[in-house]
């Protein structure tokens, strides 16, 4: 970047821009200069704020934007019609940060004058130690047209963080190309569209305290697209925390990854609601990934009843078929889990109150039970235990090890809202010798002594490891799989008759 004209501290005293680099009111940059140096600091005077505008001179840039106060005002960059704003690097540190509102302590404000059109903000790095950076507050119902971020880096754990995009104009989503936390809390409020997120705070955070992502979405919500990663608090205690208060919170991710330590899943690492906002939903867009995430997924503290006025967190698969999602941690929520496509696999074993997780609808591809990760591996079979479960499309992966086998328990209805094609489930089968000799049937689907079930057997279909699979349906019990697989000596004799076929075809190749 070239080098800077001149550098300018924008002081609350009063008095018009001079060279003297005081601020009372006028232009960014002056005329004489399109590259500078800013810094907002205390003044002598405290009954003022700032309120610069940054004329329409096309590009205008800035190489240090620097907002270091303990007064009581908050900071705006006003900028007027056919004016496109860049700035290399902003820091943001205010001593007694209030972001209640976006009108309060410790904020720096970027906005458009009323009437403007034309204008855009690019900040390429940013550092949040204190306050908050508010994008494209309304003014008379004039908004920025474009904003984008690059690197947003939280840091310090003692204060309150927060980045607010305020677009609400057009499409209204601020593009962001990473957020990284490494503080204890921060809020991220408004329409984002991020590449990367990292909660990578130090695994040495004392354990009393909690690592907070606090977003309040509007209703576009924050945009992964990328990774959610929470692969660096390890043993620390992480969570992504929704709430939204009388809105709905949408959080779009590519995949989920982390919550994982020493091989196990890590109690402390959590995706949650707080209690009494809005609904909030989490979907996972990703493209030929393969994710694990160890942390929980929960709107509802088990060591207490369930709260039902609000909060309820909902999980969407939407991802590509290719695309492969594990929630592996306890999970326990109680809004919809809904598998569009691509395939989940989910822990959600009966926990503290015995109610498991929500409403799931299946609609297609695939969905699977996953227990608990452990020692860098899951479990051979595990149960689901879900309220009502809808299908009209897809299928369940069932493994099956020796005599035991994956089971979905249903506490509510087991519903076929579907009425084309058959409801599959794809078997996966371990220690073939104990279940071919095994003359049980497999309790795949569990049914609560009030479940209205609307299947029959000949609404089902296999496909997997197996040989042969007769259904029963057991109305107030649930629903049985008695499989035949192939003898491991068909498997060996399969096996023969490939190698002598492949010897064969090299003999010829060779006369």
């Amino acid at each position: 970047m070239a080098a800077y004209a001149q550098d300018y501290v924008l002081k609350n005293t009063s008095g018009n821009f001079n060279n003297a680099n005081t601020w009372g009111g006028g232009v960014i940059p002056p005329a004489e200069s399109a590259e500078t140096n800013i810094s907002f600091e205390d003044g002598a005077s405290v009954n003022a704020q700032y309120s610069p505008n940054v004329k329409n001179n096309g590009n205008v840039l800035i190489g240090t934007l620097t907002q270091n106060v303990t007064d009581s005002f908050q900071r705006d960059l006003w900028l007027v019609s056919d004016t496109n704003l860049v700035i290399d690097s902003v820091y943001v540190d205010a001593a007694t940060p209030n972001l209640v509102t976006a009108n309060k302590t410790g904020n720096l404000r970027f906005r458009a004058q009323a009437g403007a059109t034309g204008t855009s903000v690019t900040l390429n790095n940013v550092t949040l130690t204190s306050g908050s950076i508010i994008l494209g507050h309304p003014n008379a119902n004039s908004y920025l047209e474009n904003v984008s971020v690059g690197d947003v880096k939280f840091e310090n754990t003692d204060a309150q963080k927060c980045l607010w995009a305020e677009q609400s104009s057009g499409d209204g989503i601020v593009q962001v190309s990473s957020i990284t936390n490494n503080a204890a809390s921060i809020i991220l409020r408004g329409n984002m569209q991020v590449k990367s997120f990292s909660q990578a705070y130090s695994s040495t955070m004392e354990t009393s305290a909690e690592s907070v992502v606090d977003i309040s979405g509007l209703d576009n919500g924050l945009n992964i697209a990328g990774t959610l990663d929470f692969t660096s608090t390890q043993a620390s205690y992480s969570s992504l925390r929704f709430s939204a208060g009388d809105s709905t919170a949408n959080v779009s991710v590519g995949g989920i990854s982390g919550g994982i330590a020493d091989g196990s899943v890590s109690g402390n690492t959590k995706i949650t609601t707080a209690i009494s906002s809005g609904a909030a939903t989490i979907t996972i867009t990703g493209t030929n990934s393969v994710q694990i995430f160890g942390g929980s997924l929960t709107d509802r503290d088990l060591s207490s009843s369930i709260d039902t006025t609000g909060g309820e967190l909902s999980v969407v698969m939407n991802a590509s078929a290719s695309s492969v999602q594990y929630l592996a941690g306890m999970n326990s929520y109680r809004g919809d889990t809904v598998v569009n496509s691509g395939t989940l696999y989910l822990n959600a074993m009966a926990g503290g109150d015995g109610s498991g997780i929500g409403d799931v609808y299946l609609k297609g591809d695939a969905l699977g039970t996953c227990g608990v990760y452990f020692e860098g591996k899951f479990p051979a079979t595990s149960t689901m235990t879900v309220q009502d479960f809808s299908w009209s499309g897809g299928e369940i992966i069932v493994k099956i090890d020796g005599a035991s086998s994956d089971n979905v328990s249903i506490l509510g209805d087991f519903i076929k809202a579907g009425s084309d094609g058959k409801f599959n489930f794809k078997f996966e089968v371990s220690n073939f010798d104990e279940v071919a000799n095994s003359d049980d049937s497999y309790k795949i689907i569990s049914f609560s002594d009030s479940t209205s079930c609307d299947f029959t057997e000949d609404d089902f279909s296999y496909s997997g490891d197996v040989a042969s699979v007769v259904f029963s349906v057991r109305q107030g019990d649930g629903v049985y799989a008695s499989i035949t697989v192939p003898e491991p000596s068909s498997y060996a004799a399969c096996a023969a008759l490939l190698a002598l076929a492949f010897a064969f075809l090299r003999r010829r190749k060779n006369a």
